[in-house]
């Protein structure tokens, strides 16, 4: 059985320089969520966490109001009419 992603499809990579200090406390916390076995113990996972932490506790911006802003995701993507055109071959004389 294959484990479920921890990313949404939708997700962009993204780069981040840590400090040593930062790197040590993002350790420490992901360490305490495995003894803890706690779902959401991935770096990443940790990261999206405190960004929202940030969002609605710090600067006091709900959730909800986040997720209005984000255009809604099409249901079905468009079909794309491509058709192969194949290379026509080179008759050779025998």
């Amino acid at each position: 059985m294959s484990k479920p992603p921890k990313t949404s499809k939708d997700a962009k990579k993204l780069s981040v320089s840590l400090s040593p200090e930062v790197e040590l406390a993002l350790q420490a916390i992901e360490s305490l969520r495995r003894r803890k076995q706690a779902h959401r113990n991935t770096r990443n996972e940790i990261i999206e966490d405190a960004i929202w932490m940030l969002l609605v506790e710090g600067e006091k911006i709900p959730r909800e109001k986040i997720e209005a802003i984000i255009p809604p995701k099409p249901e079905h993507p468009k079909k794309l009419n491509v058709t192969t055109i194949r290379k026509k071959r080179d008759k050779v004389d025998s």
